[in-house]
């Protein structure tokens, strides 16, 4: 499968340490050609609440208006840097993705422990390498969004409860994986679905008949993720003298767009001078209430109108560089259509492969997370809204399978035989997806 010195390299890690390196480079090469990103839409929030923390400290810092995590990240590089320097933030950004393309490249060895080791690391490459030079990931590393962050921490988190699972008998590997669920929460709240529920639940499942294990390992997880929400958990009861989790942002947030998939002609700007009114130690309890007692009144049109937003994510495959690029005035889409049809084909390409990926893989533990990871994210979709940027961290984890596609598909193309070994239904099963998938993308496609 390889030659001698490309098998040292691998064995070595050689590649992948180049990998890494390139991938720091590419990602700070942006500063060259986005000098300057102007801090607007959400990144003036995340600008702002970092120099307020900065200077105030937690304890005297009052906001709880989104979830803290980027916050924090945010206001220590401005208390390291000395100064709110947004090039050192981009900096330790660009330093982010150079881990996450390590990390990436270890999740992929733990994913595939059933395949041989030289084409487990050829799939990890690859997969380091696809993210390394998806435009997408490489503008993201560049603004004050928590996408970068939350990768980074997302794939950390997948990679030690892998290395957890497959050494079980190293019960710290569950509670560092857990720490790093918990961060990833408090970046993302919505994480709390997966990391409290699905993840327990994975870990019961795949102990079964042993069960008891099972349970005794979800539980460590659980201390892990406990451990980094309780104190800001204590922090907000100390500040409101109420019990609120995280923040606020998760019951406006479901409010909110249930009230403009509800009702029709409301704007945001229509509903906003409300949430001054309302208790702060009670706000979120109250606007769940009222988006749950929409939900009540119109359940049948609630599905229907909500079922749209998960499935933006095989229909939207517009390019985040084009989407936020445009938004923030850095590119101007109509000087550069062939370049925008371009990332939209090679992101149906990517979704492809990956639906592939799954189908022919083997190890049906890991796909099971996986699975689980992907119906946490439908259901958070489902109840609020699909945004472009948040196709990054769901499509970051499939990569490994999106490599192991492509390597696989080489392989049988070059040995004579091979594709007749293959399993018919999983054929038949890839070949159904592919089909839903690519009659609903396409048009979208061309539409471009």
């Amino acid at each position: 499968m390889t030659t001698s010195w490309l098998g040292r390299a691998l064995d070595r890690h050689w590649l992948i340490y180049l990998v890494v390196c390139a991938t720091f480079a590419l990602h700070l090469g942006m500063l060259s050609v986005f000098p300057r990103i102007p801090v607007e839409l959400d990144q003036g929030v995340f600008v702002k609440q970092g120099k307020r923390l900065a200077q105030q400290g937690l304890v005297e810092w009052k906001y709880n208006a989104r979830a803290p995590g980027y916050i924090f990240f945010v206001a220590t590089n401005f208390l390291v840097s000395g100064e709110d320097r947004l090039g050192f933030v981009r900096v330790a950004q660009s330093a982010l993705a150079a881990t996450t393309a390590a990390a990436l490249y270890g999740l992929t060895q733990l994913a595939f422990t059933s395949i041989a080791r030289r084409r487990r690391q050829v799939i990890g490459l690859l997969a380091a390498l696809v993210y390394a030079v998806t435009p997408d990931y490489l503008f993201f590393s560049q603004t004050v969004w928590a996408e970068a962050y939350f990768i980074f921490l997302l794939v950390l988190a997948f990679c030690f409860l892998l290395r957890a699972f497959r050494q079980e008998k190293r019960w710290y590997w569950f509670l560092a994986s857990g720490v790093l669920f918990g961060a990833a929460t408090l970046t993302r709240e919505f994480l709390i679905l997966f990391a409290a529920g699905f993840v327990p639940l994975w870990l019961v499942l795949t102990h079964l008949p042993q069960w008891r294990a099972g349970v005794a390992r979800a539980l460590v997880f659980l201390l892990g993720v406990i451990l980094v929400i309780a104190p800001y958990t204590y922090r907000n009861y100390v500040n409101l003298q109420a019990f609120e989790l995280i923040s606020w942002e998760g019951g406006h947030t479901f409010w909110m767009d249930t009230a403009l998939a509800l009702t029709p002609g409301t704007t945001k700007r229509a509903l906003r001078p409300g949430l001054r009114k309302l208790d702060p130690a009670t706000r979120n309890r109250e606007l769940y209430a009222r988006g749950f007692e929409l939900v009540l009144a119109q359940p049948v049109t609630w599905v229907l109108v909500k079922a749209n937003e998960p499935a933006k994510i095989w229909t939207d495959l517009e390019s985040n560089l084009f989407v936020y690029g445009a938004a923030l005035k850095l590119i101007v889409p109509q000087g550069a259509e062939l370049w925008r049809v371009g990332l939209r084909v090679f992101w149906l390409v990517l979704l492809d492969l990956i639906i592939i990926g799954v189908v022919l893989a083997q190890d049906s533990r890991a796909k099971l997370l996986w699975a689980f990871y992907l119906l946490a994210s439908i259901a958070a979709y489902f109840a609020t809204h699909y945004q472009t940027r948040f196709r990054l961290p769901l499509a970051i984890l499939f990569l490994p399978y999106a490599a192991y596609s492509a390597v696989e598909l080489v392989r049988m193309l070059r040995t004579p035989g091979a594709l007749a070994t293959l399993d018919r239904k999983r054929i038949l099963v890839a070949a159904c997806v592919l089909l839903l998938v690519n009659w609903q993308a396409l048009p979208v496609v061309a539409a471009a």
